[in-house]
C-alpha cells in the first residue's frame, strides 16, 4: 500500500513538474477594425471569454500603425476604416495568426486581394440560421455539437483555393474555413452578428468554443514550451497536440511541403511504443490532422501521463510531448 502511495505522488510530482514547464505567457490578440460602427456588449463580451482562456486582449477600433508584440489580429469590419493589407499579410507571413469576420471582407476594409485572405470575392448579405459541419475530424470543431444553432448576417464567400472549408451555412454557404499563408494560419467566419449584434447569437456555448478552437489553430503554440509548433529544413511541421493537457482525444496536426511516407506513433515516457497512427502510410504534401483516442493498440484506455507523439517523415523524426489527464 505504501508502495502504491509513493507511486502517486512520485507520478504527480512529475505531472506538476512537466506542466510548470509550459509556455505560460498570454498569447497577444488584437482585436480591430470596426471603426465608428456601434458594437453594443460584445466586444466586451468577446474580450471577456478570451482573457478568461488566458490571452491577453486589446481592443482597437481603428487599425493602430504598428502590430509588433501582437501574435493574433483578430480583424472585424467597419464602412470608415481601412485595414493595410501589407501589413497584415507581413505579419501572417511571419507565422502570426489571422482571424476575420465577415464584416471586414463585406465592407472593402479588408480587401480580398491580400494574400492572407482566404476569400477571393463576396455579395450579397443575407440572415441565415444553423449550419452544417463538413468536416468534424478538423480542430476547428473539436467539441461543438453536429447541430449547432448559429444564426447571423452572412455574405455569399468565394473562397480562395487553397481554402479549407469546415463549416457552412444550411443553405451551403460558408460559415468558417481555415487558410495558411506563408509560416501563418488563418481563419474565416463569416457571421456578422456574432460580434456586432451578439457574442454568439443563437449559440453562445458552440460560439465560444468554436472561437476558442479558432484561436488555438491560427496560433498553435501553447502547450510545452520546447514543443510548441516548429519546422525543418525537411519541409515539415509538427504542431503541438490540441488540446493539452487532454482527458479523452486530441488531435495531432502537421504539414508536409512535399510527399512522404509518414510514421506517426504514440510513445510512453520511457519511449515505448503504445499506439500507432500511421505505418509507413505514403502521404500528399499539404496540412493533415489525426486524432487520437488515448488508447493503446489493445484499444485499452492509456492511463494519465505524459506521453510522446512521433513523427517520421521518409528519413527525418520530430515529436512532441502531452499530457493525459483522467
Amino acid at each position: 500500500m505504501i508502495t502504491k502511495y509513493k507511486r502517486i505522488i512520485f507520478t504527480t510530482i512529475v505531472l506538476m513538474g512537466f506542466l510548470f514547464s509550459q509556455n505560460t505567457s498570454a498569447q497577444n490578440v488584437l482585436m480591430t477594425g470596426w471603426g465608428s460602427s456601434s458594437t453594443a456588449w460584445s466586444l466586451d463580451q468577446m474580450q471577456d471569454h478570451l482573457t478568461t482562456l488566458g490571452y491577453a486582449v486589446t481592443q482597437s477600433n481603428t487599425f493602430p500603425g504598428n502590430v509588433e508584440g501582437y501574435d493574433i489580429l483578430i480583424l472585424m469590419g467597419g464602412n470608415d476604416v481601412d485595414i493595410p493589407e501589407a501589413v497584415v499579410d507581413d505579419f501572417v507571413n511571419a507565422g502570426g495568426g489571422l482571424v476575420i469576420f465577415e464584416g471586414v471582407v463585406q465592407s472593402g476594409s479588408f480587401d480580398n486581394t491580400a494574400n492572407s485572405n482566404p476569400v477571393s470575392n463576396c455579395s450579397g448579405w443575407d440572415k441565415r440560421t444553423g449550419v452544417t459541419i463538413v468536416d468534424p475530424g478538423h480542430d476547428l470543431c473539436a467539441g461543438l455539437s453536429e447541430t449547432c444553432s448559429f444564426d447571423g448576417y452572412s455574405t455569399n464567400s468565394v473562397m480562395k483555393t487553397d481554402a479549407h472549408v469546415v463549416i457552412v451555412w444550411n443553405d451551403q454557404v460558408v460559415f468558417a474555413a481555415t487558410y495558411s499563408y506563408g509560416s501563418g494560419r488563418v481563419v474565416y467566419i463569416n457571421d456578422l452578428q456574432a460580434w456586432y449584434y451578439g457574442y454568439w447569437s443563437g449559440d453562445d456555448v458552440n460560439g465560444k468554443k468554436l472561437m476558442e478552437n479558432a484561436l488555438a489553430w491560427v496560433y498553435p503554440a501553447t502547450g510545452v514550451k520546447e514543443n510548441s509548433a516548429r519546422s525543418c529544413a525537411s519541409g515539415f511541421t509538427l504542431c503541438q497536440n490540441f488540446p493539452n493537457p487532454f482527458n479523452a482525444s486530441t488531435s495531432i496536426s502537421y504539414s508536409l511541403l512535399n510527399d512522404a511516407v509518414v510514421t506517426l506513433q504514440i510513445l510512453d515516457i520511457q519511449g515505448r511504443t503504445l499506439r500507432v497512427l500511421a505505418n509507413g502510410m505514403f502521404t500528399y504534401a499539404g496540412n493533415h490532422t489525426v486524432v487520437w483516442d488515448g488508447r493503446d493498440e489493445r484499444r485499452l484506455e492509456a492511463s494519465s501521463g505524459v506521453y510522446i507523439y512521433q513523427l517520421q517523415a521518409d528519413h527525418l523524426i520530430q515529436q512532441g510531448k502531452m499530457i493525459l489527464t483522467k
